[in-house]
């Protein structure tokens, strides 16, 4: 029989699963054991109360990784898909291929701030599949990404992709994470730093601290942090 034991913000090694976005509209899970140290009861609230600043907790909470192997995507290629009035009422599918700059997690916290013309303009790196009137390929150039947020689907559509790929939220789930990287990061507050921007990492890290505080999933080894 197990024994009741009361430890004091104990320490567990927990995995750690990220969907880190990838060419194409798809997402790889990587995974990577971190070590947290567990959210009290009154932390919780507060969180779940918008009280604390997540990035912060996480600071504080989050003392080490191993086999961190989650890759850094600078820009990834996106299906951008829309649906364009046509003559008679109907509606035409309109597809094309944009190369996106993720958000960073400050970016996102401050889109109360910024226009999504704004944002768009500085993360809409390239297109391709892209025709003007006549049929020819059109290059990309900020004046044509201009004339393109004009459009009202075609602003929508970029701006859901910008959202998607930034979160890692795609429509097909890559089978294996062939995009990691060959050495592990190592763990360091710098690391952490980098880790708290890219929003599919956080992410998971908050979603790993809130389960492993309220003794979710499934069990892993755990000491009070008085034994470090």
């Amino acid at each position: 029989m197990a024994r009741f034991l009361i430890a004091e913000n104990p320490q567990i090694d927990w995995s750690v699963k990220a969907a880190v976005p990838v060419d194409g509209g798809r997402v790889e899970t990587h995974r990577f054991e971190a070590t947290f140290r567990r959210l009290t009861a009154d932390e919780l609230e507060q969180l779940r109360n918008e009280e604390l600043d997540i990035a912060q907790v996480l600071r504080t909470h989050v003392l080490g990784w191993s086999a961190m192997h989650v890759p850094e995507v600078t820009s990834l290629w996106w299906p951008i898909e829309y649906q364009e009035p046509s003559s008679g009422g109907g509606r035409a599918t309109q597809r094309f291929q944009a190369r996106l700059q993720p958000l960073t997690a400050s970016e996102l916290e401050e889109l109360d701030t910024l226009d999504i013309p704004s944002l768009l303009r500085g993360h809409v790196l390239d297109w391709s599949e892209v025709f003007d009137a006549e049929g020819n390929a059109l290059p990309f150039s900020a004046d044509a990404l201009e004339q393109a947020l004009q459009l009202i689907p075609v602003r929508g559509a970029l701006a859901s992709a910008l959202f998607d790929a930034s979160n890692g939220v795609g429509k097909q789930r890559a089978n294996k994470a062939d995009h990691a990287r060959s050495e592990p990061v190592a763990f360091s507050e710098q690391a952490l730093e980098w880790a708290l921007e890219q929003i599919p990492v956080r992410t998971a890290l908050f979603n790993a601290l809130v389960e492993v505080s309220s003794g979710g999933g499934a069990r892993k080894n755990s000491r009070s942090s008085r034994a470090r």
